[in-house]
């Protein structure tokens, strides 16, 4: 009864959180997660459409999002973005993501002087380097549950 009663004084409709949660994992995956300033602008749209004169101008509180994020994390997670170089995030495809690890298993096989490379010695070639541009701050995104990583696109240098 009680969480009925909470859940009909939230801002969001259902359908809506979900449309935001979707929205939050899937541009995550594209290398853009959510900071909770941006979660609250995107939230703040939403309801401003669909409530109009209606919604405060004050707009949903800058704690909002973090009650959002515990109610729903079983699909949210916060996470410390790794820096992911704009160029490189943009040019991932599955075509080009098999392309490069059928040219790793080429190399392996073919090796150093005929000699194959074991995978030991290619370790994490599939890890992004270091972002030498003076921004290597860590900014916390909102992605999907359940990944290991993160990636934040950022220009490189």
């Amino acid at each position: 009864m009680r969480a009925r009663s909470n859940a009909e004084k939230g801002w969001l409709r259902d359908e809506e959180a979900k449309e935001v949660i979707d929205y939050a994992a899937e541009i995550a995956k594209w290398g853009h997660g959510l900071s909770h300033r941006r979660l609250k602008e995107h939230v703040d749209e939403i309801l401003h459409a669909r409530l109009r004169s209606k919604f405060p101008e004050t707009s949903v509180s800058a704690q909002w999002t973090y009650h959002f994020m515990e109610k729903h994390s079983d699909r949210l997670h916060l996470y410390v973005a790794r820096p992911l170089d704009t160029a490189c995030g943009q040019a991932v495809s599955e075509q080009t993501n098999g392309q490069y690890f059928d040219i790793v298993e080429k190399v392996q096989i073919q090796g150093d002087e005929g000699k194959p490379i074991t995978a030991e010695c290619t370790f994490a070639v599939d890890e992004g380097g270091f972002q030498a541009n003076g921004d290597e701050g860590f900014e916390q995104v909102i992605g999907a549950k359940g990944k290991k990583v993160q990636y934040q696109q950022q220009k490189g240098t």
